[in-house]
């Protein structure tokens, strides 16, 4: 038995040794296998560069394939055999539109020639294209008025503060323009003021939307909308306001913030499949505590009235859940129904959570 086993390692060693005379022999060398294009303009577009490589192997060498780190990165080859001795080309070219500062890419070479892969590297600064009227007030109003935006996310908010955002307007006509505001009715601590009035060929002012949280205690998801007007007539769409008012946290100690409590659901999101006009749909979830103190629930706002809720408790240990049940209403909806809620808790990390139920109808 023995000297089968070594009769079988001795076969299995030459096979091997074969094996690896059998391998492809072939080598790409590059004059160069980097390349720096130093500062380049954004205006000026696309930059390429050419990398030669010579066949030293005594075999062809084919390219299987080469891929860049990036799309902005685009290669170039020849995909016929390279004789041996022979020599090949890669075109590198590089788009900086939209990416201006540093570069630094990596194309990769997937060739018959070895079992490694060979990597060119291009590096560079992209000098930033001038900033246009364009890039800062890509917003068209009418009457020859331009806007940063045309709408105001405070995204979560803090009670007992007040907020500020600001659209920045700019003239681009050879005549004054007249800009007024009409807002619907808003709710407490929301005001909407113009600088100037009137804004002079070229020049610029700005929207400023506070929303006045100081002496506010209840929680809110707060969608509002007012109209813009220029030289008295109306923007076609409204600007949007939104926001979340959240607690503050700003006071709470390192050891609080250490054991904050963390909501946990047992999901986001529940699809009813398809169902019938007028039913009425129910789903629950879990919602777990895994933070080192209680969990309060602050708030539960439904999107509308097709969406309503119940919640067992609003205070949620460690290590322990709530579950919290959503029923939609379909009997005045068509097609599809996609509903939420909102969450607002004591959470420091995710202080907003919406939970989302949707149905195909029929």
């Amino acid at each position: 038995m023995k000297k089968i086993a070594l009769a079988v390692a001795a076969c299995l060693y030459f096979m091997g040794t074969g094996h690896g005379q059998d391998q492809p022999t072939s080598q790409m060398q590059f004059a160069s296998t980097s390349h720096d294009f130093g500062q380049i303009k954004e205006v000026d577009g696309i930059v390429t560069h050419v990398f030669e490589f010579k066949n030293i192997s005594n075999k062809p060498l084919v390219i299987n394939f080469v891929s860049s780190s990036c799309g902005c990165t685009t290669p170039e080859y020849d995909k016929k055999p390279v004789m041996p001795g022979g020599s090949g080309k890669i075109k590198v070219a590089y788009d900086p539109a939209g990416r201006p500062g540093a570069f630094n890419k990596e194309i990769v070479i997937v060739s018959n020639n070895r079992q490694t892969e060979d990597v060119l590297t291009i590096q560079g600064d992209v000098v930033p294209r001038p900033r246009t009227i364009d890039d800062d007030f890509p917003v068209k109003i009418g009457e020859g008025l331009r806007a940063s935006s045309n709408s105001v996310s405070f995204g979560p908010i803090a009670l007992g503060y007040s907020h500020s955002k600001t659209i920045y307007l700019y003239n681009q006509s050879e005549r004054d323009i007249r800009i007024e505001t009409e807002t619907a009715e808003m709710p407490g601590g929301i005001s909407v003021s113009v600088n100037p009035k009137t804004l002079s060929p070229k020049g610029k002012g700005n929207i400023v939307v506070t929303y006045d949280l100081t002496n506010v205690r209840n929680y809110s998801c707060l969608e509002q909308s007012f109209t813009l007007l220029a030289n008295g007539k109306a923007y076609e769409y409204p600007i949007r306001i939104t926001a979340v008012t959240i607690p503050d946290f700003s006071g709470l100690s390192d050891e609080e913030r250490r054991v904050a409590p963390h909501i946990d659901p047992s999901a986001t999101f529940h699809h009813f499949g398809t169902t019938q006009i007028g039913k009425s749909l129910e789903e629950t979830f879990e919602i777990g505590n895994i933070g080192g103190r209680d969990l309060v629930i602050e708030a539960v706002i439904p999107e509308d009235s097709t969406i309503r809720y119940t919640l067992d408790k609003k205070v949620i240990k460690p290590k322990e859940s709530a579950r919290i049940t959503l029923t939609l209403d379909t009997s005045d909806a068509i097609a599809r129904l996609s509903k939420k809620v909102t969450l607002i808790s004591n959470d420091l990390f995710d202080p907003v959570m919406e939970l989302r139920v949707a149905t195909n109808l029929q």
